[in-house]
């Protein structure tokens, strides 16, 4: 089994594992622990000991270039509110409140003071008349209270920016793809017993600001990320791996007619980069791959 099959394998594990983690730290995390799995299993089911260490050296790089995969998926926007207290409203509540509270319990004394003597009948109507005072300063106070005496003011602002699981695992696919076809050319080369100079597409690197491994798995992935233009995630990891490029100094040279020297050219319907080549200076790391009419 290939590199890339034993993720397929594990796809539903894994995509679980992504999805109850959150934050690109954490994420990279479960990629790192995923590549151990798979080298792990790889090792077991592989007999060719030049493939083992080959593949050991490879994950290494593919951890290295971990935090090139965009993790970001949906991004959730919500503002924490917070109460103040408003003096003014409080007082709009409590004057009336303690008016009908006052208006009430003194209503209700002249009734009791009036209950059995002929005079109640002339404090009956004071005392109904304090007491729908009283009973209208409390549903005032109600009123009021219920408009609100202190209103939600903006609070905190808070991102959350949830991890697209989908996105992580077609980039680590692409990552293992490109890891599976330089196994293969580890294994060609032995069968061949060929030179690594004989191999096309690796020009001398001794001057390289970037080693071998590394320059070999980047431009297998840009030729991944290039075959499929119209993907998001794709035109992100190519955005990404030309700024990682840029501060080693060095350059993703597209083709056209004026840097057609460094590209390997295939019949296509189109003009179009495959591959772009990789240069630092004057020194071609890695030629490129272009269609052609």
């Amino acid at each position: 089994m290939t590199i890339y099959e034993f993720l397929e394998k594990d796809k539903e594990r894994f995509l679980q594992r992504l999805s109850s983690v959150s934050g690109p730290d954490r994420v990279i995390q479960v990629c790192e622990e995923e590549l151990n799995r798979i080298l792990l299993q790889y090792n077991e089911a592989n007999t060719d000991k030049r493939a083992g260490e080959e593949a050991w050296y490879a994950m290494q790089t593919a951890r290295a270039a971990l935090p090139l995969l965009d993790t970001a998926g949906e991004a959730k926007v919500y503002t924490l509110a917070s109460r103040r207290e408003d003096k003014k409203a409080s007082a709009r509540v409590t004057l009336p409140l303690a008016a009908g509270i006052g208006s009430s319990a003194g209503g209700a004394l002249l009734l009791a003071l009036g209950a059995g003597h002929i005079a109640a009948i002339t404090l009956f109507p004071v005392s109904a008349m304090l007491l729908i005072a009283g009973m209208g300063g409390i549903f005032l106070a109600g009123r009021r209270s219920a408009e609100g005496v202190m209103p939600q003011v903006p609070g905190e602002t808070i991102v959350e920016s949830e991890t697209d699981s989908e996105k992580v695992y077609h980039s680590l696919s692409m990552m293992l793809n490109v890891v599976d076809h330089n196994l293969e050319e580890v294994r060609r080369k032995s069968a061949l017993s060929v030179s690594e100079s004989d191999i096309p597409g690796l020009p001398d690197q001794s001057s390289s600001p970037l080693k071998k491994d590394e320059l070999q798995l980047l431009s297998g992935l840009l030729e991944s990320a290039y075959s499929r233009p119209e993907e998001a995630y794709a035109r992100d990891m190519i955005s990404e791996i030309r700024f990682y490029l840029h501060r080693h100094s060095v350059e993703l040279v597209e083709y056209s007619s004026d840097t057609a020297s460094l590209f390997d050219r295939m019949p296509a319907p189109s003009d179009r980069t495959i591959r772009p080549a990789l240069k630092s200076g004057t020194l071609v790391l890695m030629r490129g791959l272009a269609g052609t009419l």
